[in-house]
């Protein structure tokens, strides 16, 4: 005989612990909404004091001593906005303390099973509320869709309108015993309920659809062919979704997991299934039941347990609401269906499409590719092979004719290209490979076909082609201003250096190119002798290269040794020449100094027009002249004056003047000129204007001219 009181005892003794364990969940439950509104209750005082979270805590647990409150109840009051120095005074403390807790707490739920719960436990039951509740509006009658400590009767409760994700919603307040609200009560309840009215909006609220049909609905898909099960949910004590029961399964269930309807149904979907967790399957179908969205996977592999062991299947899975329940139906693609999807995707990919025409039968066969690139809706149904010429534009369908005439006379494959208009505007060039199958009588009787869509591949052809043809007119192009630009050079600087004296004065001078450098850059020197016995000295580089440059150096040195000659100072031939280039359209510029060395007066005088002022070495010690002359770039402003310098020369001083290839090297410093005098004066005192003459074409890694004064 069993012993009663034995088992009276042990029922008792887990009846007692279950309730423990449940009491302790709770508890964590609250802790950690607690625990929410104190972290959001920091966050606030943080900003506001301008400090970190943690200081902001010691802050907060300072006033909780100072005013004798709990934290969560200062925190609660921080989350509201309320200030504690007047909060309350009007009302009980204690009542608006509680409700201030629960508004501050409902701020971090995600379900409305867990906002009545939050907002009973964590404030409304001190106050004397027994049931918190949602309920709404259906068919004329309120229908409850949460609670928490109970059930309610809205003639009972409290109420106040609150807005959710998808519905107009009732908040539900039953109080553990009658009560007359004072006005600062209603008003303390009226603002939770302005909170509760903000969180609810993100909340859903489900569809109570009247689902009297199941027994229907079972038979309906025990009589059809596939693979469908109808789970109905299990909820946690939050009322959260956290798994579905097998209510039914089709037969065809057991093909897949390799045990009868009877072993499925009953079982939990995540022990059947427990790979839909983290290929997240089973948080779409908590959705697809909870918002009433159909959720549709298409196919996709998944790992599955067949008799216990893995196996890799090809599945295709969709999942509907139907009242309380959720229907999941999946379609097990075997090998020919997936080849067939394979096969589409490799068309989509390399743009290919295949065609079949049975001329025994009349048959038409078109791969959807096939209707894609040739611009066809498959509504229109495929074309018959010999209407294929119909597809192309005009110019092609002798090549299409051509086609057929080798396929069903000769019997032979064939390989053409030919052009379709398609529905977009634009004409796309196809190339089809096609071969026909004859009979043993010699009769064709089967023309198969592959086609691409090469449009892009004869685009970048026709592109490099004239990409190609476009580099040999540059190449041709280059060869001949190399050749024109020897022979300019040849031309203009017969003698690249020169070496001239009058009175009391000597010049010495150097245009240097490198060997590699083929364009002509127009870096350009000058000096001669003149009548009365001074010294015409010019030196520029043009603003360009090649022949325009050429033709501009050839208008600028011409008529300033000519007007040189005739007596005109520098700034006089600069306007000249400036007024000159400006009579063109062609936009050329050019950067010159001009200078006349009076030996009368052993005086130089000089003008520049967008150049570096020319170097002055004396007693050892190399400046550049100052002040510099005004003038801007000749061809760069139409009328502008330009100003004149003069130095006296003393015996053994040295005028260098000298382009930008002299003094800017490539790899160099961003203001060379302090180096560039430092070298001229080593150059100078280790060998006189010859040395500086070799230091300056050793250093210069492009054209440049240097000239050099050297007074006696």
């Amino acid at each position: 005989m069993p012993d009663n009181r034995r088992v009276t005892e042990e029922s008792t003794d887990w009846i007692a612990r279950v309730r423990r364990l449940e009491e302790e969940v709770s508890g964590l439950r609250r802790a950690l909404r607690t625990r929410g509104l104190i972290e959001q209750a920091k966050g606030i005082l943080a900003e506001r004091s301008g400090t970190n979270p943690e200081k902001a805590f010691k802050q907060l647990s300072k006033q909780s001593q100072q005013s004798n409150l709990p934290v969560v109840d200062l925190a609660a009051d921080l989350v509201n906005g309320v200030d504690r120095k007047t909060a309350g005074k009007a009302a009980p403390p204690a009542f608006a303390r509680h409700v201030l807790r629960a508004a501050g707490g409902a701020a971090a739920v995600v379900s409305l099973p867990e906002l009545a719960e939050t907002l009973l436990h964590d404030g409304l039951a001190e106050v004397g509320v027994e049931v918190v509740a949602f309920a709404v509006m259906e068919d004329g009658a309120l229908r409850l869709v949460a609670s928490s400590g109970g059930t309610a009767e809205p003639d009972q409760c409290t109420s106040y309108p609150v807005r959710t994700a998808n519905a107009q919603a009732q908040l539900l307040l039953k109080w553990a015993q009658p009560r007359t609200l004072s006005t600062t009560e209603k008003q303390a309840l009226a603002v939770l309920a302005e909170v509760v009215d903000g969180v609810a909006s993100r909340l859903w609220v489900p569809p109570a659809a009247k689902w009297e049909q199941v027994d229907w609905l079972k038979t309906v898909l025990g009589a059809v062919f596939g693979q469908a099960k109808l789970l109905s949910p299990v909820r946690d004590a939050d009322g959260a979704v956290v798994d579905f029961v097998v209510d039914f399964a089709t037969r065809e269930m057991s093909d897949l997991f390799g045990r009868s309807p009877a072993d499925i149904v009953g079982s939990r979907l995540l022990d059947l299934e427990p790979h839909l967790a983290d290929l997240g399957l089973f948080d779409a179908y908590v959705r697809a039941f909870e918002e009433s969205t159909p959720h549709e996977r298409p196919a996709s592999y998944e790992t599955v347990l067949y008799r216990g062991r893995p196996r890799r299947l090809l599945l295709r899975r969709r999942a509907v609401r139907l009242g309380e329940h959720l229907l999941v139906s999946q379609q097990h693609l075997d090998r020919a269906q997936r080849q067939n999807e394979q096969v589409a995707q490799m068309e989509i990919l390399g743009r290919l499409g295949f065609a079949e025409w049975d001329l025994a039968t009349g048959e038409v066969l078109w791969s959807h590719g096939f209707y894609q690139i040739f611009g066809r809706e498959p509504s229109a149904g495929p074309s018959a092979l010999d209407r294929l010429a119909k597809l192309v534009v005009p110019e092609d369908v002798g090549a299409v004719q051509q086609l057929l005439e080798t396929l069903l006379e000769r019997k032979r494959p064939a390989d053409i290209e030919f052009r379709v208009p398609h529905p977009s505007g634009e004409v796309r060039t196809l190339r089809m490979v096609a071969e026909s199958k004859v009979t043993p009588q010699g009769d064709v009787h089967l023309v198969q076909a592959v086609a691409s869509d090469i449009t892009e591949e004869r685009a970048a052809a026709d592109a490099l082609r004239r990409t190609e043809a476009q580099l040999g007119e540059q190449r041709m192009r280059g060869a001949a201003e190399r050749e024109m630009t020897r022979q300019m050079r040849e031309i203009w600087y017969p003698a690249t250096a020169l070496d001239i004296s009058a009175p009391g004065l000597r010049v010495r001078g150097q245009h240097w190119v490198p060997a590699e450098d083929w364009r002509f850059q127009a870096d350009f020197l000058d000096a001669t002798t003149a009548a009365d016995g001074d010294m015409l000295v010019a030196i520029g580089d043009i603003v360009g290269s090649g022949l325009a440059a050429a033709a501009t150096m050839t208008r600028l040195m011409y008529p300033a040794r000519v007007m040189g000659h005739a007596g005109s100072p520098p700034a006089e031939i600069l306007e000249a020449l400036n007024i000159e280039l400006h009579r063109g359209e062609q936009g050329q510029m050019a950067g010159m100094v001009l200078a006349r060395y009076l030996a009368a007066e052993q005086t130089m005088i000089w003008s520049q027009a967008g150049h570096l002022a020319p170097v002055l070495l004396r007693a050892g010690t190399a400046r550049q002249l100052s002040p510099t002359p005004e003038g801007v770039l000749l061809g760069l402003k139409a009328h502008v004056g330009y100003g004149q310098g003069a130095v006296r020369l003393l015996s053994g001083d040295l005028v260098i003047f000298f382009t930008d290839g002299v003094a800017f090297r490539r790899g160099q410093v961003d203001d060379p000129l302090p180096l560039l005098m430092r070298q001229f004066e080593k150059a100078a005192g280790s060998g006189g204007p010859g040395a500086i003459l070799e230091h300056a074409m050793e250093l210069s890694d492009g054209e440049a001219c240097l000239v050099i004064l050297e007074a006696e």
